[in-house]
C-alpha cells in the first residue's frame, strides 16, 4: 500500500472508512478522514477503547487514506515498537501503546517521535485501551502532549450493530449468514468485533474447504470441533 516501513506487517487492505460501522463514532472518523488526507498538518489524535471496539481499523483506514492522498506512512503496534526511518510529513499510526512497559526510557522514544512528527508537518495517532491519564507515566508534560489534539473515546457497538456488521463483512466476502446462524453466534461466541472478524474469517475458509453451506450444523460443528 505504501513505500513506507510497516511494523510488523502491511494494513489489511479491507479495513478503510468506508466499511467502518460508526455508529456514536462519526465524529472522531471525520476527524481521522480529514487528518489522514493532510488536512491538519502537525496534529495529534489519541484514541482509546475496550478491545474490539475498532482502534486498528480505524488506524489501518488512516494509513490506507493517507495512501491514497499520497502521503508516507508507518504504522507501529506496541509501545516499544518505535521506527527510526521516519519520512517528513508522514502520518505515524501507534497502535496498543500501552500493550507494553516502556518505562521513562521508552517514555523518552515517545516524547522524541512526537516532537519530530509535529516539526516535520507529520500527523501522530495513537491507538490504547486506556485514556492517557490511566497509562502511569514517569515522564513530565508527556501526557498532556498525548493529549494535545484531543482524546477521543471510541465506543464499542451494541449487539445489533454488531449483526449488522458481520452481516455486511460476510456479504462481501460472497456469503450470507442466516439468522438462525446469526442468533447461535451472537449467544455462543465471544461479541467483541475481532473474535467476530476471525470466526467469520474460519466460516469462510472451512466451508470453502469442506465444500460446505453456511448452516447451523456446520457452525455447531466448527464451533464444537465436531463433537
Amino acid at each position: 500500500m505504501s513505500q513506507q516501513a510497516v511494523i510488523p506487517a502491511a494494513s489489511p487492505e479491507e479495513q478503510t472508512f468506508g466499511n467502518f460501522d460508526p455508529g456514536r463514532n462519526q465524529p472522531l472518523v471525520d476527524v481521522l478522514r480529514f487528518i489522514a488526507g493532510g488536512g491538519r498538518p502537525g496534529a495529534v489524535l489519541y484514541l482509546w477503547g475496550e478491545p474490539g471496539s475498532g482502534k486498528s481499523h480505524l488506524l489501518h483506514a488512516s494509513c490506507a487514506r493517507a495512501a491514497r492522498a499520497g502521503r508516507p506512512w508507518t504504522y507501529l503496534v506496541g509501545g516499544d515498537a518505535l521506527a527510526d526511518d521516519i519520512a517528513p510529513e508522514a502520518l505515524v499510526c501507534i497502535d496498543d501503546l500501552d500493550g507494553g512497559h516502556a518505562g521513562p526510557e521508552g517514555e523518552l522514544r515517545w516524547l522524541t517521535l512526537y516532537e519530530r512528527v509535529r516539526q516535520e508537518g507529520g500527523n501522530l495517532v495513537v491507538a490504547a485501551a486506556q485514556p492517557p491519564s490511566a497509562l502511569g507515566l514517569e515522564t513530565p508534560d508527556l501526557e498532556s502532549r498525548l493529549s494535545a489534539g484531543g482524546v477521543f473515546h471510541l465506543v464499542a457497538p451494541d449487539d445489533e450493530s454488531r449483526r449488522r456488521i458481520l452481516a455486511e463483512r460476510a456479504h462481501e466476502r460472497g456469503f450470507e449468514l442466516s439468522a438462525p446462524v446469526m442468533d447461535y453466534i451472537m449467544r455462543h461466541h465471544a461479541r467483541d468485533m475481532g473474535s467476530l472478524f476471525a470466526l467469520l474469517d474460519r466460516i469462510d475458509r472451512d466451508s470453502l474447504a469442506q465444500h460446505r453451506r453456511i448452516t447451523l450444523p456446520f457452525l455447531r460443528d466448527l464451533l464444537t470441533g465436531g463433537r
